[in-house]
């Protein structure tokens, strides 16, 4: 069953799920207090992260800052932001409302891997707390910012973007790279000279870089050590932009190490029809993204599920009210 019984047949439908720098304190709180099923799922969580990191994932996310506060450390992030998707895919699930495709951002890959089947829920969480004590312990720290212009702007400034890497490209006009700290205040002093956009992300290491590299061999014999199993439900790949139908070998390394083909997978996807992509993003980001990438007369649907402006209840209530309307094309 896909998203709707009512929609039509030729409409996939796609989870999509997003990675580091769309976290934040408090994400999911109102749903977490208020709908029993999405805090049965995030307990679930709980209990299996918290023996891991000595101390409660919910404390961390519930108590311990407010949207304002720098959500950073990849010890924490990472696992709460599979275990938050996850839940609130749960409750989707819960509906009969089902994906034809996964669709990951970066680490979004291993929430979409769980998901589909390609290993269990216990060893994925295990999975991204191993390896992100393996980061925090052996990767420099480094920056991430998204810039709002076109992705040549980088040969046409050579000596501006020097020791920056691209990390990932969202659209025509978005991209992302990662440097150093110092050389990120560079940047952003030269972008904002220059009349350019550009937002730095919550992430403190160059994830899709070359420091990566430092972690390779401890986190390839950690994934060997993880059940993998053929996806029950296909995948768009971040990593090649192409549907995947499963995630072995060395797949889920170059999820960390290589650049991000978001815009790729998204046009790949777009080539099976007009699509319902459902972001559960905690900060409803990949619906925006997708916005931007789509062409201007298609009928793909776009719905989030959540967002930073808080209102989980009614945000997801809008949602599940749009999938249960019949879904028709523009005439």
């Amino acid at each position: 069953m896909t998203a709707t019984t009512k929609g039509e047949a030729n409409r996939p439908t796609v989870f999509m799920f997003s990675g580091q720098g769309s976290q934040y304190f408090q994400m999911g709180q109102e749903l977490y207090s208020k709908n029993q099923r999405f805090k049965l799922w995030m307990d679930l969580c709980d209990d299996i992260v918290a023996p891991l990191i000595n101390t409660s994932l919910i404390a961390v996310l519930y108590e311990s800052g407010n949207k304002n506060t720098a959500f950073d450390r990849v010890l924490y992030t990472t696992p709460a932001l599979i275990s938050v998707q996850y839940s609130l895919a749960q409750l989707l699930l819960e509906k009969s409302i089902r994906p034809d495709y996964l669709l990951g951002y970066s680490l979004g890959e291993f929430t979409a891997a769980i998901l589909g089947g390609a290993m269990e829920l216990e060893q994925g969480l295990r999975l991204s707390v191993a390896f992100s004590r393996c980061i925090e312990n052996k990767v420099p720290e480094a920056r991430m910012l998204a810039i709002l212009d076109s992705v040549d702007v980088m040969q046409r400034h050579p000596e501006v973007f020097r020791d920056c890497v691209l990390t990932g490209e969202n659209f025509n006009n978005n991209f992302v790279v990662s440097a150093s700290p110092q050389r990120m205040m560079q940047l952003q002093t030269w972008l904002k000279q220059n009349g350019k956009q550009s937002e730095l992300l919550d992430i403190k290491y160059g994830f899709h870089t070359p420091d990566m590299q430092l972690v390779e061999d401890d986190i390839k014999q950690l994934m060997k050590t993880v059940p993998m199993f053929s996806l029950q439900v296909p995948m768009l790949s971040s990593v090649t932009g192409e549907e995947i139908a499963d995630t072995a070998d060395e797949y889920l390394w170059n999820v960390l190490r290589q650049p991000v083909q978001f815009k790729m997978a998204v046009e790949n996807l777009l080539k099976h029809g007009d699509p319902i992509c459902i972001d559960l993003s905690p900060s409803g980001v990949l619906a925006a993204l997708v916005k931007y990438i789509k062409p201007v007369d298609s009928d793909a649907l776009l719905i989030e599920c959540m967002n930073k402006f808080g209102r989980d209840v009614a945000t997801l209530d809008k949602a599940l009210s749009q999938l249960a309307q019949p879904v028709s094309h523009k005439p």
